[in-house]
């Protein structure tokens, strides 16, 4: 009776050790993956679901900033800024949204954006198809 209290606390206590040992050891690479994407001249800035297959992804790439459309297997750009001016515009945006304290979904950040000044490469009249329920 003893004996099989001892095997099931050093089995309990070798269990506990694993999953210790994975935790840490998960932490250790999270760290350092982290340090090799911190070199990558590539960022994504912001990525947001806008659909069951659509999304939008903000990247920067050195010092341009490229807003594109991932819908399915297919990458659209929709438009490209100096890293510069993305981040003023984007602050001056955030600044004005900050006041509702609620969360800001991409297409009315895009369009804040759009509004303060952005010149687009979207044909004429893409604009115009948004889906207001």
């Amino acid at each position: 009776m003893i004996d099989q209290i001892l095997t099931f606390f050093s089995m309990l206590m070798a269990v506990g050790f694993v999953i210790f040992l994975a935790y840490f050891t998960t932490i250790i690479i999270g760290k350092k993956s982290n340090r090799f994407v911190k070199n990558s001249t590539i960022k994504v800035l912001e990525k947001s679901s806008i659909g069951l297959q659509v999304s939008i992804t903000i990247i920067e790439i050195n010092s341009k900033v490229y807003i594109l459309a991932n819908q399915g297997k297919q990458l659209i750009l929709l438009d490209t800024l100096d890293s510069v001016e993305w981040h003023q515009k984007r602050s001056k945006v955030l600044e004005e949204i900050k006041p509702q304290q609620q969360p800001i979904p991409i297409e009315l950040l895009l369009n804040k954006i759009k509004s303060v000044g952005i010149k687009s490469t979207l044909k004429k009249g893409d604009e115009d198809h948004t889906d207001e329920d």
